[in-house]
């Protein structure tokens, strides 16, 4: 099999999406951390910014 555009740009995307997936689950379990500490210890109410 000769290298193929193709393939390159296939692995190059699916790089891409599992960087980016990896980034969304990270920033949503640090939401839910920060939450949880909120909640549990510090009386600092969450930003308004999180209630979509």
């Amino acid at each position: 099999m000769s290298n193929q555009p193709y393939v390159f740009a296939v692995l190059v995307l699916l790089g891409f999406f599992s960087i980016t997936a990896a980034s969304v689950i990270g920033i949503r379990a640090l939401r839910r951390h920060r939450r949880r500490a909120n909640y549990l210890g510090e009386q600092t109410p969450p930003p308004s910014r999180e209630t979509t």
